[in-house]
């Protein structure tokens, strides 16, 4: 059969062409009767469970035409409700010790609580009963769906413990408030100790390099010593000889000077031939009288120029010595300085650190809780603070614990119900949009034919 002759063919036989069998789908409609029983009505269901249907994140249209159902959703508005109020108050706290201030840390904390919340609603909304309670006949299939279940439920498992123990620190912080403290302040004891010793070990480190470079100077400074001992012998060898040149030198002068006067007596004939005026001894002697003054005036100027270089190299050598000793003396000076210094701070840091209190903050708090229960001797803290958590913890847990042990419910049937024909509608809708699209292009086709 052609496909010509066919579409007559379905109208003969009075079966409606197949175009037409697709427009004439319609969504989906449920049949209540079939789903749930006699429903309360809505005005005399309570604000409370309301409340705490919305916290559970069931749907309250849905919902209330299932009364088996509503004491589950109660329970798990309830835990969920619960968790809240906790991670509120825990997190109020925590950001108190944090900040200290009540006004900060309250709208924080319920900022916390909320995300909590959410997070908790989303996490118990999105779990989903898979299948049929009624198709699970036998028992091996129900372990199968329910480890299936499971499975699915780890990261949400993992989830709500990390909320869990979020919530129990600083709750327990507050429970343990006595104990915490007290451990608080033998830690500051410890750190202070600690704090101490490392203080003292810097400044024996300090002083320790400084007594080094002390020594060191303390060398320098007699090696110098020596070089000015040896140094003081060649001065007073120069001295020595600066005097004795000076000597010399005057004794040339009083040859000189006793020339000159035997000179003016034999002119006035007071001495030597005892004949006045200038004769051949006068004219002798005064020519005795010019060379003597000559030399002398030579020796003179070699016996100066000799005594200024050695007082010169003199005034050099005291003057290094003395810049040494100056250098010296200032950096000795300074490293003492430096000394006394170094344990003067020691002593003020160390009477500061004893009067000042350590921080005291959330992180410190913490660590002092965790040290109390590891203690030997703490077996009653140790087993609170284990059961305390655990018992935050099963909080935290027991919306996702109702929800896998629990029998898939007329309400999960309705919700999947109501997700699949919305999903059906959205199948429809695609499948009329794509037979609008070939019938005009079949138009178009048999128009162009014509």
């Amino acid at each position: 059969m052609n496909r010509s002759t066919q579409p007559n063919n379905q109208v003969a036989s009075g079966i409606p062409p197949e175009d037409e069998r697709w427009e004439q789908l319609e969504p989906c409609a449920v049949n209540s009767q079939h789903l749930h029983s006699a429903a309360l009505p809505s005005e005399k269901i309570g604000i409370l469970m309301r409340f705490l249907w919305w916290c559970s994140g069931a749907v309250f249209s849905i919902l209330k035409n299932y009364p088996t159902e509503y004491s589950k959703y109660f329970g798990i508005g309830g835990a969920i409700f619960t968790t809240w109020l906790l991670a509120t108050i825990s997190g109020a706290y925590a950001f108190y010790i944090m900040i200290g201030s009540y006004y900060a840390a309250i709208p924080i904390g319920i900022v916390w609580g909320w995300v909590i919340f959410n997070l908790d609603r989303f996490i118990t909304s999105s779990m989903k009963k898979p299948g049929n309670a009624i198709d699970e006949a036998f028992l091996s299939e129900r372990i199968g769906a329910l480890f299936s279940e499971f499975m699915l439920a780890i990261p949400r498992i993992l989830i709500a413990v990390i909320i869990g123990f979020s919530i129990s620190i600083p709750l327990e912080l507050r429970l343990f408030e006595s104990e915490v403290l007290g451990q608080v302040k033998e830690i500051e004891k410890i750190e202070k100790q600690r704090y101490v010793e490392r203080l003292r070990q810097k400044r024996e480190k300090i002083i320790s390099s400084l007594k080094s470079e002390r020594k060191e100077l303390k060398q320098e400074e007699e090696t110098l010593q020596k070089e000015y001992d040896r140094d003081q012998k060649e001065i007073e060898r120069m001295e020595k000889g600066i005097k004795e040149l000076r000597q010399a030198l005057r004794k040339d002068l009083e040859e000189h000077e006793s020339r000159i006067k035997k000179l003016e007596g034999e002119i006035a004939g007071t001495s030597g031939t005892k004949i006045a005026g200038r004769g051949p001894m006068a004219e002798l002697k005064e020519k005795l009288v010019k060379d003597t003054r000559g030399w002398y005036q030579k020796s003179e100027a070699r016996t100066s120029k000799k005594i200024e270089s050695m007082d010169k190299r003199i005034l050099e050598i005291n003057e290094r010595h003395n810049q040494s000793a100056l250098r010296l003396d200032s950096q000795l000076r300074g490293i003492e300085t430096e000394i006394k210094k170094a344990k003067e701070d020691f002593e003020e840091e160390k009477d500061r650190v004893r009067e000042e209190g350590m921080d005291h903050g959330f992180l410190t708090q913490v660590k002092a809780l965790y040290r109390i229960s590891a203690q030997k001797g703490n077996e009653a803290i140790k087993w609170t603070h284990t059961i305390f958590v655990m018992l935050i913890v099963l909080v935290e847990l027991s919306p996702i614990i109702v929800k896998l042990l629990s029998s898939r419910g007329p309400y999960d049937a309705h919700v999947d119900h109501e997700n699949t024909r919305a999903m059906i509608d959205m199948d429809i809708a695609v499948i009329k949009a794509r037979i609008e699209a070939i019938k005009k292009r079949r138009n178009k086709f048999s128009t162009d034919s014509g």
